[in-house]
Order: C-alpha cells, then structure tokens, then sequence
C-alpha cells in the first residue's frame, strides 16, 4: 500500500423468478388468474464497482467506476412472448479536487463516460447510448460569504434500431448533441446554526 492511496472493489449479484397475472377467477377462486395466464419473469441483477483515490499535497484524485448488467426473461405460460429485456452499462468519473492558490479558492476538475447498451423489443429493439461530459467548480470563501461556480459541458449520442422523432420533427435512429450546462451560488453565514442560501443552474434528463 502507497501512502494516501486507497481503493477496493463491490459488487452485487441478484436473482429472482416471479408470477403475476390481472385478474382473479371469482371472489371463491382467489390467486387463480381468470384467463388461466401466468405472466412470469427471470431476472438477474449484477454490478461490479472498483474505486481509487490517491491523496497527495497537492490535492484528491479519485476514480470510480460501474459495470451493470440486468436481464428481464418475461413468458407467458412457459412460453416466450418476445419481451425479454437485457442492457449493459459501463460508467467510469474521475475527479481532482485541489486548491488554486493564487484566487485561494478551492477547485474541481473531472469527467465522466457512461455508455448504455439495451436490447427491448417493446423499446426500438436494440439501442445504444452514450453521455460523456467535462465539467470544473470553483468555490471561494470570503469571511462569512461562500462563492461557488461551476460549468459542466455534456456530449451525447443515441442510436437506434427504428427511427426516433426528434424536437425539429424529423425522424432519425443515429442522434448527437453537445451543450454547455452553468450554475453559480452564494452561502452567507449569519451565525453558527443558520445560513442564507442562493443558486442558480442548469440540469438535463439523458433519454432512456
């Protein structure tokens, strides 16, 4: 082991066979479906995080990762009805979190890359998405009043077995964005128990 380096591995495993069905027989026939149909699903559940973080003078390194897998084995009566769902998820941040000297300020610095691939016949079939983004934020204190900035830029791709509508109204199955995202704060500290608060910023919802 190095000094100031830390790291470890966790990972999930979860499996689970169950049965439904919409609607009984009669009130005497409890728990006996009304169209004899038993709806059952498979479905495993697996994720595997390995993580990092390296402490020096100058400031924190840290990397987290995931890789995810679900599958969704739906039938109807023992019989496959072509519903099944399966997807794979890689996700990968690293961030440094540090000190600016010069404005005394303290400063983050990262990035991040996911990539989903999903396979749903009820959802376009086979589909792939990516977001991979770089973002910064910048806090500074100035006696009793906190300071913060960030910006975050965001690049994003999907592709599609069948065509998708986009916001111009055209159809596509291969589409790609990239966009800034800001947001500024302040923190004052009126006495040891309370604080007044202010911020302003941007989000987005990736598509899923």
């Amino acid at each position: 082991r190095f000094r100031g380096l830390n790291y470890g591995i966790k990972g999930v495993y979860m499996s689970q066979e169950s049965g439904m069905f919409l609607l009984w027989e009669n009130f005497q026939n409890a728990y006996i479906p009304l169209d004899s149909n038993l709806y059952t699903t498979k479905s495993s559940l697996f994720h595997f995080d390995p993580h990092i973080t390296l402490s020096t003078i100058n400031g924190t390194h840290k990397i987290k990762a995931r890789i995810l897998k679900i599958s969704l084995d739906n039938s109807t009566n023992g019989i496959e009805t072509g519903k099944d769902m399966f997807s794979k998820t890689y996700y990968i941040d690293y961030k440094y979190k540090g000190r600016v000297n010069f404005l005394n300020s303290n400063i983050v610095i990262g990035g991040t890359s996911e990539t989903v691939l999903a396979d749903a016949e009820i959802f376009n079939g086979s589909n792939y998405g990516s977001t991979n983004s770089l973002y910064t934020f910048l806090e500074k204190k100035i006696k009793k009043l906190t300071l913060s900035f960030g910006c975050r830029y965001e690049f994003i791709n999907i592709k599609t077995d069948k065509k998708i509508s986009i916001e111009s109204g055209d159809t596509t199955n291969n589409f790609s964005v990239n966009f800034p995202l800001f947001y500024t704060g302040m923190k004052y500290k009126i006495n040891p128990k309370n604080s007044l608060r202010a911020y302003w910023g941007q989000g987005i919802r990736f598509p899923s």
